[in-house]
């Protein structure tokens, strides 16, 4: 079994964003993820009205 967490942003891409997504895999980690877990895994999905990107955690 493994956690999945999803941020959906609007607009650009921001660094501070995969801050953010690292805070919210820590706390799936800290409070819901058990020992026979695999690793948690986040996915950033930015987009604007002329750009998508994604990032992983």
């Amino acid at each position: 079994m493994r956690y999945v967490v999803f941020e959906l942003k609007a607009g650009k891409f921001k660094p501070e964003y995969t801050g953010q997504l690292g805070f919210y895999v820590a706390v799936v980690d800290d409070l819901i993820k058990r020992s026979q877990h695999a690793p948690t895994v986040g996915i950033l999905l930015c987009s604007d009205k002329n750009e998508s990107s994604c990032a992983t955690h």
